[in-house]
């Protein structure tokens, strides 16, 4: 499994983009968690910006990724997808969350 560093991301999105990406790193902040889906934050320390994950309640571990706290290790499988409405660029929609432990 080769990992993309967030930095990568932020550099050369358009090469990632609509693609499926893997990535590692941990939980820098409390995420806001709505009730159908985890909004996870991850930061891997190799830029300013952290990067934003989705994970909806219909995947496997919904229950175990929803209780994740500040400085849980994560690695996280998905696409990356624009938010043009959003304050962020663009996001991973996360269709698995392994916890490294």
């Amino acid at each position: 499994m080769d990992l993309i560093t967030v930095r990568e991301l932020y550099k050369h999105p358009e090469q990632y983009m609509d693609k499926e990406i893997t990535i590692g790193g941990w939980i820098p902040q409390a995420s806001a968690i709505p009730k159908a889906s985890v909004l996870i934050v991850i930061s891997d320390g190799t830029y300013f910006e952290p990067l934003q994950a989705v994970y909806h309640d219909t995947l496997e571990n919904f229950q175990q990724v929803s209780k994740l706290g500040v400085g849980t290790a994560v690695i996280i499988k998905g696409v990356l997808v624009a938010t043009p409405q959003a304050k962020q660029p663009f996001e991973i929609q996360a269709t698995e969350v392994a916890v490294e432990g």
